[in-house]
């Protein structure tokens, strides 16, 4: 376990930012239905991608928190970050993912409905949590060197 206080109290935070992530796209905001076809938009995989992200974020966490590996501490906020990165390009279709095809044969990409719709609150609430991990990390990483013993 850490002896600093600090990086305890981030690391906590970190969890409970994971799980609001991880809940956000189904429980807390949840993301269109499927439609009249039974076929899920795009925001669904958007929300499963989401989802994943919490949990891969809390494991992180977890581990981070109970890990007495200097290296480790050192590594994983790094990884948080840029799984984070990652996990908002991907809705956004900076970094372009199919999930199969429209029923027009189209490539069907993860991301958001074309028009406002429930899924983009849902987004926007899991783009601050990416944001508040990313900031969690960076401030992880500069009380390590701040608070570094000799």
């Amino acid at each position: 376990m850490h002896t600093n206080r600090s990086l305890q109290t981030i690391n906590y935070l970190q969890i409970i930012v994971a799980v609001i992530l991880a809940a956000m796209s189904f429980i807390i905001l949840p993301v269109c239905g499927p439609m009249k076809n039974g076929m899920h938009m795009s925001c669904y995989y958007t929300g499963i991608l989401e989802t994943v992200v919490g949990i891969v974020l809390f494991v992180l966490a977890i581990v981070n928190l109970t890990n007495k590996n200097a290296l480790v501490h050192k590594i994983l906020p790094f990884a948080q970050i840029v799984i984070a990165a990652i996990a908002y390009m991907i809705p956004t279709k900076i970094i372009p993912i199919a999930v199969g095809t429209t029923m027009n044969g189209k490539t069907k990409l993860i991301g958001l409905c074309m028009k406002p719709m429930r899924c983009w609150t849902s987004f926007r609430g899991c783009s601050i949590c990416l944001l508040i991990v990313v900031l969690l990390a960076l401030i992880y990483l500069g009380m390590q060197y701040v608070t570094k013993k000799d």
